[in-house]
């Protein structure tokens, strides 16, 4: 995968968004190795069977959910930034007269910017699938604890009716 290098001569500008790009990125990773953590620490500590699974896998997988939203939020305010940068230097060559480059460098500029872009699609499709089999995961689990919720409450109406007799 080869990166189009912005020259030297650009100014890189809102500083603020990219503090933004780092900082949401940093948040993702730290909500997934958390909700790791957490979610290990709730089966091994919690010690309720099926319970404490249903709890483990809802907590990584809305860590994961949360954390790849995070990063995909990062990724998308790096493409903005990168076409406002790329417009901006092609407004300047225009504005100075600059020679366009020949075409046979415009032919590879273009076909790395193909490749990109299928690299981009191929790496969105896969997160957003990764995204609908979660939500499918996490709402599966929510119906099992809710089942599970369900059942206690009719086996302790149970035990309290033969308490009372």
């Amino acid at each position: 995968m080869s990166m189009l290098n912005i020259p030297p001569t650009i100014e890189r500008r809102y500083p603020t968004l990219r503090f933004l790009v780092g900082f949401y990125k940093v948040v993702g990773v730290i909500v997934l190795a958390g909700s790791v953590i957490v979610g290990i620490y709730q089966l091994v500590a919690i010690r309720l069977g099926m319970l404490g699974f249903f709890a483990m896998l809802s907590t990584i997988l809305s860590g994961v959910a949360i954390g790849g939203l995070c990063w995909l939020v990062a990724e998308g305010i790096e493409v903005f930034m990168a076409i406002e940068e790329n417009t901006r230097m092609a407004a300047m060559n225009m504005r100075t007269g600059t020679a366009a480059p020949p075409a046979e460098d415009l032919k590879r500029l273009m076909q790395q910017m193909l490749e990109e872009q299928i690299n981009t699609n191929h790496r969105l499709d896969a997160l957003v699938n990764m995204l609908v089999a979660m939500r499918s995961n996490v709402s599966s689990g929510v119906q099992g604890i809710d089942a599970i919720a369900e059942s206690s409450k009719v086996m302790a109406t149970i035990l309290y009716r033969q308490n009372n007799k």
